[in-house]
């Protein structure tokens, strides 16, 4: 509740934009859709992946009631640069803010983020650390399991199927990449769950 009270006193005068990123498991959007649920918020995506239609799943973007602005928008083929982000998100803030709310941004994009520095506005930057190296290995193998028990396989297989096998989602990411490798018969089910922790994957 403290921290509530306090974004409260924050949001009561802030001219600053707030920013919630960290890297992939730790927690980002649990912390922020709590806070979206308590005070005069939008979310508004800060992930250069979670741009894309047709990859909802692997991407971890959330199709939740919560609504999420800068989210599946982007042909795959596609590519968002970063100064043209900006451009959309404050478009997006000013939509935001002409109703008297204030927007907050949640992802792990660095490109996105050193781009928001030069926005002209200030920004409130709150960073989430995962307890260590390990524990995050740990969660992501849990995530990727999860993924593909809710279509992960099938979501790179109507990817592929759609001529997306160069495109940045599937050629890039630490939760695709292995997943295309076992679709193509280069390794098994098992050997990509494990080998996505290990990878370092796109900007995402």
């Amino acid at each position: 509740m403290k921290r509530f009270i306090t974004f409260n006193i924050l949001l009561s005068s802030m001219e600053e934009l707030m920013v919630v990123t960290g890297p992939s498991c730790v927690g980002k959007t649990l912390f922020v859709n709590t806070l979206l649920h308590n005070l005069p918020l939008e979310k508004i995506s800060m992930d250069s992946y979670q741009v894309y239609q047709k990859f909802s799943i692997g991407t971890g973007r959330s199709d939740s009631l919560i609504p999420t602005h800068l989210q599946n928008f982007l042909n795959p083929k596609d590519y968002l640069p970063p100064d043209v982000y900006v451009r959309l998100a404050l478009d997006t803030v000013n939509r935001i803010e002409a109703d008297d709310k204030h927007a907050i941004f949640e992802g792990c994009s660095t490109s996105y983020l050193s781009a928001l520095f030069t926005c002209g506005r200030q920004l409130e930057v709150v960073g989430i650390k995962p307890p260590s190296l390990e524990w995050m290995k740990e969660q992501f193998v849990r995530r990727v399991q999860s993924m593909i028990d809710t279509g992960l396989i099938l979501e790179v297989e109507r990817g592929l199927a759609l001529g997306y096998r160069k495109t940045r989602v599937l050629s890039e990411t630490a939760v695709y990449l292995p997943v295309v490798e076992h679709v193509d018969g280069k390794i098994t089910l098992t050997e990509a769950i494990e080998r996505s922790p290990t990878l370092k994957g796109g900007d995402s």
